[in-house]
């Protein structure tokens, strides 16, 4: 059976991250190594839910910068994500691009590009600090 180059893309992809967890569980905590690993399988969730299979992937098409915006409206709308919850797993995109792009010069555009999507506004909390009389 011939591999089409789509199928080739999707299995690269495929490779790179695996290898990409590998070396990410050798430095960092297991619940980030986790939590990437949530925030790229809700990436390929919103990719097979909006129609796109390993037969039509493509790295420069499924990575683009409008993707990841439209993904993370999926996630606001569609999944009820906080604003934080956003910010985070597109950090995580952006550290599998940073990886990707690491490997192979013509994808560094893909990194800068999810680079400059800017972050959503997130409001802050307020603190509840602990009262004079509980101190004492």
């Amino acid at each position: 059976m011939k591999t089409t180059p789509e199928c080739t893309e999707s299995r690269y992809v495929a490779k790179a991250y695996w290898k990409w967890l590998k070396e990410c569980e050798l430095s960092k905590s297991p619940h980030t190594v986790r939590a990437y690993e949530v925030s790229i399988r809700l990436y390929m969730d919103y990719l097979e839910e909006t129609g796109i299979d390993e037969t039509v992937f493509t790295i420069e098409n499924d990575f683009s910068r409008d993707k990841i915006l439209q993904w993370l409206e999926w996630l606001r709308t569609g999944k009820g994500s906080s604003a934080e919850t956003c910010n985070n797993r597109l950090a995580h995109i952006r550290t599998f691009l940073e990886y990707l792009s690491g490997k192979s010069v013509k994808y560094k555009h893909l990194f800068f590009d999810a680079k400059d999507i800017k972050p959503f506004r997130c409001v802050k909390k307020k603190q509840n600090a602990i009262e004079e009389n509980a101190l004492k």
